[in-house]
């Protein structure tokens, strides 16, 4: 099945696209705020270690998916303006 979606329609979806991008970018920022506070308190072994293996790679691939989503929508709004100009 394709998806076939013009105009005004289409611009629906490149703003559902930017919502969720910026939706994400925020969330990460206060969740990143409130490990920040946490971590100021929490400095054994274990939250040494978690920060190593569990929150700092997740961080780089939420990141990672916000530059990629960034990327697709800038080339995506590219070939709207193109496409809309012939």
């Amino acid at each position: 099945m394709v998806l076939q979606r013009e105009g005004p329609m289409l611009r629906g979806y490149m703003a559902d696209l930017r919502d969720a991008h910026h939706a994400i970018r925020r969330e990460l920022s206060e969740i990143s705020h409130l490990w920040n506070e946490v971590r100021g308190q929490w400095r054994d072994e274990t939250a040494i270690r978690f920060e190593k293996e569990h929150w700092q790679p997740s961080v780089q691939i939420i990141d990672d998916y916000l530059r990629g989503l960034g990327q697709m929508i800038d080339v995506l709004e590219r070939a709207e303006h193109e496409i809309g100009s012939l």
